[in-house]
């Protein structure tokens, strides 16, 4: 799935929080993230006001981000949370009908895509074509 640039600079940097890559106490800039992201301020400062509403880090103007210690066993909680929420979606996905129909299809499209037809694609023994070389 793509993300815009604020949602997955949101993303890593509540991730790096989580992991323990930005220990609480440290203060960081728009600027340093961007940089280490690859990505232009705005969408960073984005995530910043994102990450400050949900408590993750204090913004001080003109200074940077303060990030905010993570409670012991906090990390472990929210990993545990997503992993439950994520696979119960996986799994209701996974029991409707029109999913794994549609899951198919879309199978089928991305092999015909890459050069085989459909009857290609749900063969188990296909295999990319690959151009051959003459010797």
């Amino acid at each position: 799935m793509l993300y815009s640039a604020a949602e997955q600079a949101y993303r890593e940097v509540k991730e790096l929080i989580l992991s323990g890559g930005l220990p609480g106490g440290e203060l960081i800039s728009e600027g340093e993230i961007a940089g280490r992201m690859g990505l232009s301020r705005t969408p960073v400062r984005e995530a910043f006001l994102r990450l400050e509403a949900e408590g993750w880090m204090r913004l001080y103007p003109k200074r940077g981000a303060l990030i905010v210690p993570v409670a012991d066993g906090e990390a472990e909680h929210v990993v545990d949370a997503r992993q439950l929420v994520e696979t119960h979606s996986v799994r209701l996905l996974a029991d409707q009908p029109r999913t794994r129909n549609c899951s198919s299809r879309a199978s089928a499209r991305t092999s015909w895509n890459n050069g085989r037809s459909p009857s290609e694609a749900t063969s188990p023994r296909s295999a990319p074509r690959t151009p051959t070389s003459i010797g």
